[in-house]
This record gives C-alpha cells, structure tokens and sequence, in this order.
C-alpha cells in the first residue's frame, strides 16, 4: 500500500499537535456530496484505532463555498459547536478553472469561513477532492491526472490566499491508487465506499501523525479496544445523494447563485 500524501510545514505540526493534546477532537466537514460519506467513514476508522472522535458536517449536494459563506446554519455550527479542526472542501469543478476563475469564485468565500473558524479557534483545513475518472468531459482530450493537477493547483492557490493553510491531498492519494476506478460510483465522479474509505485514510494519516494500514490485519478483525466516537451524522439511508453539481465553466454568475439541487 502507497502511503497517503502528507502535509509539511508549520501548519502541518500544528494540526497534529493539536489533535495529540485533545481527549476527543472535534472535526467538522463543511462540503457537498464528495463529502457525504467521509464524516462517517474517518469515525470509523478513528474509532477502529482507538481514537476518541467529535464528527459532524454540513454537507448538501452540488454546495459551494460560496453558498455555505452566506447560509446561516452552517455558519451556527462553526461558531457553536466547538471544533478542534475545520475541514473546507470547495465544489469539484472551481479548483480547476482557470486561476483567475478559481480566485474570483473560490477565495472570498474560503477566507470568510477560515476567518470564522479561528475566530473560534479552530484550525481550518482544505480537502483537496480528486479529478473525474475521465477529466472534464467539456475540455477535448481531458484526463483524470490532467484535471486532478488543476484541482492541486488550484486548491494550493487558495491555501496561500486562505493565510497557508494545510491542505489534506485526497486527490494525490487517489492518483497514486493503482486501483483508482474502485474508488469511484458509476458516474466516474463522486467516490464509491472504498474511495470514502481511502479518503478517510488521508484525513487520519495527516490528523494523527500516524498511519491507519495497522488498523486490520487482511481479514479485517479490529484491535479491541473501546472508544468513544459522536457522530452528528444521518445514516446513510437517510441522505438522499445528488449527483448533479451546477456548471461553473461558462458564467461566473452561477457562483453567487447557484444552482438549488432537486
């Protein structure tokens, strides 16, 4: 197994200590559907390697960081629920627009919400989401590693506008997979289970400074050890999934407005 991408720098080391001094460290995913299952799936795996865990989310399909700055419920949970770390994952597609697309749609919004997380001393992290299994279907002769370079690009941009925040290179890990299409559901887009799961790898690695491969052995029997793990998370049969996610590509209109998901 490749090991997953690790964040470096100051940032990096404050992120892990800060997760090493806390009982029970509190993670909040603010995001769309890439992030449904993720929530769920790093709790699982926290709890699976004996680590005491707080998750929650505000998730909805298709959301931009755009929508999530200027709607109240998500900006209630961030000042009242008491985070350790704010995980930040902005709408598929914006990372990889050109940079001065990504700036005008992606910035503003990421530095309001960055700037509310520390306000409340949480530390705000960027999830850096994957290309399409066969790149953007609207640029000729696209491919995943194509696209998955412009996201990286894109989502390292706005980690040095955001103030050098650490970015968790999800996308990186995916592109080392020698198996990446299991990673995907059908629609070459959102993750199936096994790219939550490996998603949550990423985010376990780079949170506790340790790697989660000890966590089973090829059977899958976990270590018995008992943990505390809070979820403020709906079950899955409870969330209804939209797969459908606005075109930002030809107006920068649909950032401020975008698209209500059915």
């Amino acid at each position: 197994m490749i090991p997953p991408p690790l964040a470096a720098g100051p940032g990096a080391r404050e992120l892990v200590d800060r997760v090493a001094a806390t009982p029970e460290p509190a993670v909040l995913f603010i995001g769309n559907s890439y992030s449904f299952g993720v929530p769920r799936a790093f709790a699982k795996l926290a709890a699976a390697r004996g680590k005491n865990v707080r998750v929650g989310h505000a998730t909805y399909g298709g959301w931009t960081l755009a929508r999530h700055s200027t709607y109240e419920p998500t900006l209630r949970k961030i000042r009242t629920g008491k985070w350790d770390i704010i995980v930040i994952q902005e709408q598929s597609e914006i990372p990889a627009l050109a940079p001065g697309k990504c700036a005008v749609a992606m910035f503003p919004p990421l530095r309001l919400l960055v700037e509310l997380s520390r306000q409340h001393e949480a530390i705000p992290v960027l999830y850096q989401t994957w290309g399409r299994l066969d790149g953007d279907s609207r640029i000729k002769h696209d491919t995943f590693r194509a696209m998955n370079a412009r996201l990286r690009a894109g989502y390292q941009a706005a980690a040095r506008n955001g103030g050098n925040l650490v970015v968790v290179a999800v996308g990186d890990a995916w592109e080392d997979d020698p198996s990446r299409e299991r990673l995907f559901m059908k629609d070459g887009s959102h993750p199936s289970r096994q790219g939550d799961a490996l998603t949550a790898e990423v985010f376990f690695t780079n949170f506790f400074g340790e790697s989660s491969d000890k966590l089973t052995d090829r059977r899958g029997s976990l270590p018995q050890k008992r943990t505390s793990v809070r979820l403020a998370i709906p079950s899955p049969r409870s969330v209804a999934m939209s797969t459908r996610e606005p075109d930002f590509s030809k107006s920068q209109s649909a950032v401020s407005q975008p698209a209500r998901q059915p």
